[in-house]
């Protein structure tokens, strides 16, 4: 993990932290204890933000947010740059996606919403050729690759960006395995590697 602000005049990104290891105590403290458990490190980002004066940022690569237990994840989700919470849809306004995509429906609006996209977001995704069924997809290139649906338009291979996307899909249930959350299997260890792998060949072509 990474803890970073932005410039406020030009918006370079400024590391605070470097390297932080998930499950050891960080090397922080927070009121004179070891920063050793996930509610004393969100208060220590909050410490932080107010003696930086500005916002602080919570740099999470997709092993890290496998290896936050579940009822920590929404509260360290929050300090990621691009976080939004969960919007409530009202019944009666969910039918006016299907001005983007006749395709929507109540529960798909609901999972954008819940995902951080707004109706204005949703649409720039989808008019550079997403589907409504793409929320995980374009939440993994907002959260993960840091990048918006202009760069993907303009910038993105999507062939090499869907590739990275399935790997990193298999690494996070990989992962889930390695922390006991669901049955391990035989060869475990050596199918995380060979994910691993492919993902950096991915990202150095």
């Amino acid at each position: 993990m990474k803890i970073y602000t932005k410039c406020p005049c030009c918006g370079r990104t400024i590391f605070l932290i470097t390297e932080m290891e998930i499950g050891s105590n960080y090397g922080l403290t927070y009121q004179n204890k070891p920063a050793n458990d996930w509610h004393c490190l969100d208060k220590y980002l909050h410490c932080l933000k107010n003696t930086q004066g500005q916002t602080v940022y919570l740099s999470l690569s997709t092993r890290e947010q496998a290896k936050i237990p579940k009822e920590w994840i929404e509260l360290m989700l929050k300090w990621t740059e691009g976080y939004k919470p969960k919007e409530s849809v009202d019944s009666k306004d969910w039918a006016k996606w299907k001005d983007i995509n006749r395709n929507f429906t109540e529960e798909l609006v609901k999972e954008w919403l819940g995902k951080g996209f707004s109706y204005e977001q949703c649409a720039d995704w989808i008019n550079i050729g997403m589907t409504v069924q793409d929320t995980n997809y374009c939440t993994w290139l907002r959260d993960s690759k840091k990048k918006d649906s202009e760069w993907v338009l303009n910038h993105g291979n999507s062939e090499q960006l869907k590739a990275e996307y399935e790997i990193d899909q298999q690494l996070v249930l990989a992962y889930k395995k390695q922390k006991g959350e669901i049955p391990w299997e035989k060869g475990l260890e050596k199918h995380i590697k060979d994910l691993e792998e492919k993902k950096a060949k991915i990202n150095n072509t």
